[in-house]
């Protein structure tokens, strides 16, 4: 399981424009991360279901915040992964996503 070539391909490109850099520059401050939604998914747990996926490994993020939130949000660690769980751990986010999705059905 991972992305096809072009997938792959689509992401360069899409790289290559710039915006995911506007982006950072948006959500990043000299500090580090300028926007916390934590207390926002806090209240958006209070109404649905909230899973958090993150990498142990993400250099971007710091994965010891997660310990900081609501106990209403389940949080997934991936021990190999980095920022994009999603795309290195691609069979098990899946195999997640289809029992949350089998749970609220």
């Amino acid at each position: 399981n991972g992305l096809s070539g072009q997938a792959v391909k689509k992401i360069y490109e899409d790289l290559a424009k710039g915006r995911l850099s506007k982006l950072a520059d948006t959500l990043v401050g000299a500090s580090g991360q300028a926007v916390d939604i934590r207390d926002d998914l806090k209240r958006v747990a209070e109404e649905i279901p909230v899973s958090i996926i993150i990498g142990d490994r993400d250099e971007i993020l710091d994965g010891s915040e997660m310990l900081d939130v609501s106990p209403m949000i389940a949080v997934h660690h991936f021990s190999k992964a980095g920022h994009m769980p999603h795309w290195e751990a691609l069979g098990e986010v899946q195999m997640i996503l289809k029992r949350k999705i089998k749970a609220w059905a």
